[in-house]
């Protein structure tokens, strides 16, 4: 038994969260942890510490058969995997005034990967016999990662005009080692064997400045304006070494170094025409330059790269609400996704003896339109007609050369949709909520690559669903009901089987809502990954199964003052992380 003892200040001042969370879906797929945070606030100081870890593992089928006239090619690879993070996050903050505040963020977090690939693979061609291979291909990495941001958030002028300044620096590290081994059946002894070891090391800071500021008394005309700045540079040392082979395979022993420096500058303006009408629009400009090369090699086995991509992107929101029970809008929305360095790094990794992984140093930012309009009928019933416009969509493309398979990321097609969704949402009992939506339209792929179909057209439907219980009046007892189907989907790439996930839960909160336990069944109805795509005179098939029906739990408690009053702005250099 512990006894706690606290005072009085302790109570006011002081307070966190503790708690804990388990998945368990089989032996290999599971995950469990425990996370709490200590905080403090008191005249505008605030601070926290709060620490996590968790360990999870995680099981896989890629089921996959390439076949070409008078070829065929099958790989069958279950995959298991482990998982374990440990980390601590902190936050120093002060508030000066009413929306005034400076404040520092710390993060570190270590990741460890332990992963085991083994495939079959099954190769037949006429006149030779069926050759069948067992691989083993193991992967161990540590990645240890630190993050730091500065921040300023502060209100000036007579009219409530707001800045908000941040600096932020990150660290990411990551030594791993690759080991294979090929058998070819029915021998004992392995015919190919090779070690791999990588290390990775990635800096950046990123720079944000923004403003916003009523340009009348009223607060009826807001304008917003503002530049991020970002660096990043990542070294990749990769080394490959060959212990039992035959026949000459891939010799690296590369270092490179990939650098981006991006300026994105933006404007935009809220106006309040009247009661009515409504409008929001704005423009944003972001360049990347990017430079590759190669470091440490008399002769160059990869292409110096330099190069500058940007893209101006435009936002527009405006509604019209002639009364409390209907509404127009109209959206023009724009995005960029850009690609992961995974994907960039020119090396080419071996996943079995006819399997390998290609980096693609020219791959470039995918671009993504919406225009939109909708009428809404008693903030419940909603229809929207949509435009969506993809450009240099980025997809995995496989291709046969000679008996290997090299798969490599391209912006292999464009895309538009032209179709209408539809919402409702319900509230009218005390025991229930439901929010259902739907969407059916034509879509048009075309390809920027040759060997691709040029054109494929055809339609894109789905719905999804999700409701939420109340079991008792003081609302301590509440569940949810959630449910999602994707019809068919067809591009110039690949036709994609339809997708299903269902899921439900509960939760019940006790000592005046303070303890927390919540359970739930995820993917309880899922579907494998699957579909078939053409390339080049031959077809890719692939039944893949990434989820499992999985039971969920959570427990957690808050004691105390748990209220966090740090900033709830994001902070930009997460987004530089995501991408390394």
């Amino acid at each position: 038994m512990i006894i706690l003892h606290t005072s009085s200040l302790f109570k006011e001042y002081m307070g966190g969260v503790i708690g804990t969370e388990g998945m368990y879906a089989n032996k290999d797929n599971y995950r469990y942890g425990g996370y709490g945070s200590l905080l403090y606030n008191r005249r505008g100081l605030f601070a926290s510490i709060a620490p996590s870890i968790n360990f999870n593992g995680s099981n896989n089928l890629e089921d996959v058969t390439y076949e070409a006239k008078d070829y065929r090619y099958h790989t069958y690879t279950p995959s298991v995997g482990r998982y374990d993070y440990m980390g601590v996050r902190g936050t120093l903050q002060y508030a000066y005034g009413e929306k005034s505040l400076l404040g520092v963020a710390l993060s570190w977090n270590r990741k460890k990967y332990r992963n085991l690939f083994e495939s079959q693979e099954t190769t037949t061609q006429p006149g030779t016999p069926e050759r069948v291979v067992e691989n083993s291909n193991g992967y161990l990495a540590t990645e240890p990662r630190i993050t730091a941001t500065a921040y300023w958030e502060a209100t000036f002028g007579e009219r409530g005009g707001q800045l908000w300044s941040e600096l932020s620096y990150f660290n990411l590290m990551n030594d791993s080692q690759t080991t294979y081994v090929g058998q070819e059946l029915p021998q004992s002894d392995p015919f190919l064997a090779y070690s791999e070891e990588r290390d990775l090391r990635t800096s950046g800071a990123h720079l944000s400045s923004d403003y916003a500021i009523y340009l009348d008394g009223d607060h009826r005309y807001l304008l917003e304006t503002g530049l991020k700045g970002a660096w990043s540079s990542s070294a990749n040392h990769r080394a490959h070494n060959d212990a039992v082979s035959p026949y000459p395979l891939i010799q690296q022993r590369n270092d490179i170094v990939w650098q981006e420096w991006s300026l994105s500058p933006y404007i935009s303006g809220t106006l309040r025409l009247s009661e009515q009408w409504w409008m929001r629009l704005g423009v944003r400009y972001l360049g990347v330059k990017s430079h590759l090369a190669q470091q440490g090699q008399a002769t160059k086995t990869i292409p110096e790269l330099d190069r500058y991509d940007d893209a101006w992107l435009p936002m527009l929101h405006t509604s019209y609400t002639p009364s409390s029970r209907h509404q127009l809008t109209l959206t023009v929305n724009s995005s960029i996704v850009e690609p992961k360095f995974r994907d960039l790094n020119p090396f080419v990794w071996q996943v079995n003896e006819r399997s390998f992984y290609k980096g693609n140093a020219q791959l470039r930012p995918e671009l993504r339109y919406l225009l939109g309009v909708g009428y809404t009928f008693d903030q419940a019933l909603s229809i929207r007609g949509r435009l969506r416009r993809g450009l240099r969509l980025m997809t995995p493309i496989s291709t046969l050369q000679g008996e290997r398979v090299y798969t490599q990321m391209e912006n292999a097609q464009n895309s538009l949709f032209l179709g209408a969704e539809a919402g409702y949402y319900f509230d009218k009992l005390r025991w229930m909520s439901a929010n259902v939506e739907a969407y059916y339209g034509r879509s048009i792929y075309t390809s920027t690559l040759p060997q691709l179909p040029s054109k494929m057209t055809g339609r894109e439907w789905g719905v999804s669903g999700y409701l939420d219980f109340t079991f008792n009046e003081n609302r301590t007892w509440t569940g949810f009901l959630s449910g999602e189907y994707t019809g068919r989907q067809k591009t110039t790439v690949v036709t994609l089987e339809p997708q299903y996930n269902l899921g439900l839960g509960m939760s019940y909160f006790l000592l005046d809502r303070r303890l927390a336990i919540s359970i739930a069944g995820l993917n309880l109805l899922v579907s494998n990954y699957k579909g078939v795509s053409q390339y080049d005179g031959y077809s890719v098939t692939f039944d893949n199964r990434y989820d499992v029906p999985t039971l969920y739990l959570s427990i957690s408690y808050k004691f105390s003052n748990a209220k966090d009053t740090s900033s709830t702005r994001s902070q930009g250099a997460r987004d530089i992380e995501r991408r390394f």
